[in-house]
């Protein structure tokens, strides 16, 4: 009887095994790509999250890490592709989920974030690089003759989205 009883647990608990092995699968193959927006501007995908970076002949200006894998993907993508180092690594906002991963950068790269995420990050130990450098206002990233600007009077979540806007309406960085 205590056979019996226990075969729907035995089962059960193989089901919870194996949906959980299949789950902890899809996770491990993340769906990248990197496409090109325009002239020498590029959107990286991983997943349902993306970033964008500015190719210059002096090296890449970037955005959003996402996390360590995503980061180590996009950095080995960009110096295969174009052979270039990220010199620049711009957080959007303070959420681990895009900021995750900045440590992979740290060797080429300057990182860059608005005064407030730099204070969040630092005192929530958010899994990343602190930023070297901070703005409150507005900051132009000038590398190889292309600029970048980082702007406070946007939601900075959507710092990345807004540049691709204004290059897509045929404006120039210094007007974004």
């Amino acid at each position: 009887m205590r056979t019996l009883a226990l075969r729907p647990l035995v089962a059960i608990l193989v089901l919870a095994v194996g949906l959980a092995a299949g789950a902890a699968s899809a996770q491990q193959e993340a769906k990248r790509a990197i496409t090109q927006i325009v002239g020498d501007l590029y959107r990286f995908q991983n997943n349902f999250h993306s970033s964008v970076f500015l190719v210059t002949p002096e090296g890449v200006i970037a955005t959003d890490p996402i996390n360590v894998d995503a980061a180590a993907w996009r950095k080995a993508e960009i110096a295969e592709r174009f052979g270039q180092p990220v010199k620049y690594l711009i957080y959007s906002h303070d959420h681990a989920d895009h900021i995750a991963g900045g440590e992979v950068f740290a060797d080429t790269a300057t990182i860059v974030a608005h005064d407030n995420a730099k204070r969040t990050i630092i005192g929530e130990k958010r899994p990343t690089a602190v930023p070297q450098v901070t703005f409150s206002d507005r900051m132009t990233i000038e590398l190889g003759g292309k600029q970048d600007v980082a702007d406070n009077r946007r939601h900075l979540e959507d710092l990345h989205a807004a540049v691709l806007a204004g290059l897509r309406e045929g404006k120039s960085v210094e007007d974004l």
